[in-house]
């Protein structure tokens, strides 16, 4: 029971309310699943989050980087399961991406993807017809093109990675814990051996090493260009002599060597 009554003010223009009446309020875009990864290009994502949670919903918006736990996820998530106007937005850069498929892999979700450049490349969010960069546009308006945007098909790659046998054996080499040293990784776009792929190797340990070095689009593509400099005038390490690719033929399906 209240033993005390405070008074406030109200504009001279409000409806006057009932002590307890509710105003509930539903997101416009429930449909919508939200991959951010607040690490990508500038950390824009970290600012967006909060506007993505008002027009989605908090539990259809989520850090790509803090996912741990997919059972817990799917738990989350199971409002969007077996609904056909599913829509994923995934708010990160080119490297992201294929890490977003792989989640929706896990977490049974076949739903159509629109990329928001929050990287520092932002590629596939270019030929996809969504720009190279968010500078500020309205998410709102953003969302509302997702959801009545066309859907394109986009060839998914993968690449096997395994180390050869021992001479005279057809065996595959197992490590200390008897598993095959042999995986395979999903990709979208693009796959880099060698020159252009060290550079980015670099970039993601230092991102990962000291993140507050990365918080800025313009500044990481300084980084891969001074990389790009040093390793075009003072070469990088060759791979020929380490790799062997091999792909293999849909219409005869044998192994070629390249």
């Amino acid at each position: 029971m209240a033993t005390l009554v405070e008074n406030v003010i109200s504009p001279p223009n409000c409806p006057k309310k009932r002590s307890k009446e509710i105003v509930q309020y539903t997101p416009p875009f429930t449909n919508m699943l939200v991959i951010l990864n607040k690490r990508s290009g500038g950390w824009q994502a970290v600012g967006l989050e909060r506007t993505f949670c008002r027009l989605a919903g908090r539990s259809n918006v989520l850090d790509i980087t803090e996912v741990n736990d997919i059972t817990h996820l799917k738990e989350q998530l199971k409002h969007l399961m077996g609904r056909k106007d599913v829509k994923v937005i995934a708010g990160c850069g080119d490297g992201t991406i294929s890490s977003v498929f792989s989640l929706l892999d896990l977490l049974g979700i076949s739903a159509p993807l629109a990329p928001l450049a929050l990287g520092t490349g932002n590629e596939l969010s270019g030929v996809t017809g969504w720009g190279r960069a968010y500078v500020g546009e309205s998410i709102e308006d953003f969302m509302d093109n997702v959801d009545n945007g066309r859907v394109t098909p986009l060839d998914r790659w993968s690449v096997t990675f395994r180390k050869p046998p021992r001479r005279g054996s057809q065996d595959l080499i197992l490590n200390s814990n008897g598993a095959s040293l042999e995986h395979t990784e999903n990709m979208l776009c693009f796959f880099s051996m060698g020159f252009d792929a060290e550079i980015a190797l670099k970039f993601h340990y230092l991102r990962e090493s000291n993140p507050s070095l990365c918080a800025n689009r313009e500044l990481n593509k300084l980084y891969h260009t001074v990389w790009g400099a040093k390793m075009l005038f003072w070469g990088a390490n060759p791979v020929a002599s380490y790799i062997c690719l091999l792909y293999t033929s849909d219409a005869a399906d044998d192994l070629t060597r390249l």
